[in-house]
């Protein structure tokens, strides 16, 4: 029969020695757009699935759009570097 002291220092040994599990942050990235923010669908996002990534779980996209105005567009990206974010992706486009 195992000795109840021992069971006890055996237990209370395990609990310390095991691995603590650390928080896993999931990065923010932004997205800043001209005239809509997209979709896990887009161009865009299937990039990131090839990389391995799963938009809103692996990386959270935080997207923000000028609605095809350029003074919303300073607006969208002052909102964008208020908040902390690990990275910024700005997507533009080409008017002839």
């Amino acid at each position: 029969m195992i000795d109840r002291r021992a069971f006890m220092l055996a237990v209370l040994g395990g609990l310390v020695a095991r691995p603590r599990r650390r928080a896993v942050k999931t990065p923010r990235i932004a997205l800043l757009t001209w005239d809509g923010c997209l979709s896990p669908d887009s161009a865009f996002g299937q990039g990131l699935r090839a990389l391995g990534h799963r938009w809103g779980e692996t990386l959270e996209i935080v997207c923000r759009s000028g609605e095809g105005d350029h003074g919303r567009l300073a607006v969208a990206a002052g909102e964008l570097a208020a908040q902390n974010l690990d990275a910024v992706a700005a997507l533009t486009h080409i008017t002839a």
